[in-house]
């Protein structure tokens, strides 16, 4: 017995010499201010790494009870909190959401078929209702009606009272989470106000991040976003999923049709076989991914106290991979590759794709090819104050589409909203190919119509741009999807003066539908300016 945890914790030492190098690439890549990265063995912390400090007053390093916000990885407790309602017969997945009180919502944003399911599995735009993936992070908001029927608490100064109370009763208190906060509590957020980092903004123009305070008082959570915890906490969470939720987190993790990268509240992924559950968080100032494989009893978790490392990955579009720190983490905690098997990026093409296929043959695993698509994404995504060298992301990101050996899925809307913000014609070519590629095999999410429009756009095919954006403007779906926005407005600029009427249609349909979304941003203001000129 005692051989077999020299040998696995000396295993997992080697682990995180590996993950070091690469979280500090990472973390310099992008200037990080103040993280958390932590992975877990059941509920043993393994790995821990603060990056900068939870107080810059008291320069207090942080540590894994510090607070972040979590934003969308909230999602998880709440599909978590129904299930357990759905196992006591108290709701069904299945109940129409008109069946619930709504005190809060405009009904427009719902059919009279749109169920708790449709909302909670972001399937509640597309058609068939149910039948397509597009993540609309606001729109999750709308199961807090379902809570409504689930007690009683009194929610006079707090709107989300009853949604909070299910949460602290159901996982909070019985998981012992006290470091994790989802309303203002004048004791507890008293007591922990010391350990909540304050979130940092990130100016581009500057590439510098100054600190905002966070206004404790103000904190109150919904379903889709806004609570805060600590990597302490989340590990107790992720060890619970797999032992006393095991059942539900089993129905709440399986895809909601065939080929979904999404269930509900939690992405599902499967790479090389073994089932990836994880959620990642992309607020205002804060990023976080929580990440666990079952089947080894491994946790990821990254909390930081800035958008900017989700803005870069586009976690969003359903590919966990888009992270080089996920892929550094599979790498070296689940395939166990050892440190010195790495591939230098700034050398040739030739020479990249050699090593990278020496290091396949010899791991049978594609990890390799998906760290090279990681750093290509992570560099071209990121602001031009912290990645002026676009041209060599650019080579890899095309090394990566133009190895016939490469599997990438066609589906994946990250690879064309890539190459829309790629600036070398070669790369456009390539994504032309794609789009009339994926357009014959009869996909459609509104993110590719609109970067394939802007890569037609680039290469000078007005016709191919606008058939892009009428595919999407056209439709009576994705009616909160702000893609749809941009080629409904896309479109009402370019007829406005050639065909004022159709012009008119476009902006129309555009402020009816952003009437109960956000009827005070500029897009909103300049349809409304627009269509004033048209009437006149």
């Amino acid at each position: 017995m005692l051989k077999y945890w020299f040998f696995f914790l000396t295993s997992f030492s080697a682990c995180a010499q590996s993950f070091d190098s690469d979280i500090e690439y990472f973390v310099r890549k992008l200037k990080l201010p103040a993280a958390a990265i932590a992975v877990a063995k059941g509920d043993n912390l393994i790995y821990f790494k603060g990056i900068g400090y939870g107080n810059e007053q008291t320069r207090e390093k942080i540590t894994a009870d510090h607070i972040f916000s979590i934003a969308s990885l909230t999602k998880t407790f709440t599909a978590l909190t129904l299930e357990e309602a759905v196992k006591e017969g108290k709701l069904s997945w299945n109940d129409t959401i008109g069946k619930f009180p709504n005190r809060f919502f405009t009904p427009g944003r719902w059919t009279r078929e749109t169920t708790l399911a449709h909302i909670v599995s972001h399937t509640s735009e597309s058609a068939p209702l149910g039948s397509n993936f597009v993540y609309n992070g606001s729109k999750y908001n709308i199961a807090f009606n379902a809570f409504e029927i689930l007690n009683n608490a009194d929610n006079t100064n707090e709107i989300t009272r009853r949604f909070t109370t299910e949460l602290e009763n159901r996982i909070l208190r019985p998981l012992k989470m006290d470091h994790t906060i989802v309303r203002y509590d004048s004791v507890q957020s008293r007591n922990l106000e010391n350990l909540v980092v304050n979130p940092r903004n990130f100016t581009d123009s500057s590439g510098e991040y100054t600190t905002e305070k966070i206004n404790m008082q103000g904190i109150q959570c919904g379903p889709g976003f806004g609570m805060m915890s600590s990597a302490s906490d989340l590990i107790r969470y992720s060890s619970a999923l797999n032992r006393q939720f095991e059942e539900s987190f089993r129905e709440i993790s399986k895809p909601f049709y065939p080929w979904s990268p999404y269930g509900l509240g939690w992405f599902t992924t499967t790479f090389e076989g073994l089932k990836i559950n994880w959620v990642y968080g992309y607020g205002n100032n804060d990023s976080a991914i929580l990440l666990t494989i079952p089947e080894k009893d491994l946790t990821f978790i990254f909390l930081c106290a800035t958008s900017v490392s989700s803005a870069s990955m586009r976690l969003g579009y359903g590919n966990p991979l888009n992270s080089p720190l996920v892929v550094s983490f599979l790498k070296n905690y689940v395939l166990h590759i050892p440190s010195g098997e790495t591939v230098d990026y700034q050398k040739s093409e030739a020479e990249i794709l050699s090593k990278i296929k020496d290091l396949e043959k010899k791991y049978h695993s594609e990890i390799f090819r998906e760290e090279l698509y990681a750093k290509a994404s992570l560099r071209i995504y990121l602001p031009e104050s912290l990645e002026k060298d676009k041209a060599a992301a650019e080579k890899l990101l095309v090394l990566y589409l133009n190895n016939p050996s490469t599997y990438f899925d066609l589906k994946n809307p990250a690879v064309f909203e890539l190459i829309e913000k790629c600036t070398k014609e070669r790369t456009w070519r390539l994504g032309e190919k794609l789009t009339k590629k994926y357009q014959k095999a009869g996909y459609f999410h509104p993110s590719v119509a609109v970067s394939s429009g802007k890569i037609f756009e680039k290469l000078d095919k007005k016709p191919e741009a606008l058939a892009c954006y009428k595919t999407l403007a056209d439709s009576d779906f994705y009616r909160e999807n702000s893609d749809k926005f941009f080629a409904v407005m896309k479109l009402a600029r370019f007829y406005y003066a050639s065909n004022p009427a159709l012009s008119k249609t476009y902006l129309e349909r555009l402020i009816r539908d952003k009437d109960f979304i956000s009827s005070t941003d500029s897009q909103y203001l300049e349809a409304k300016e627009m269509l004033k000129k048209i009437k006149n």
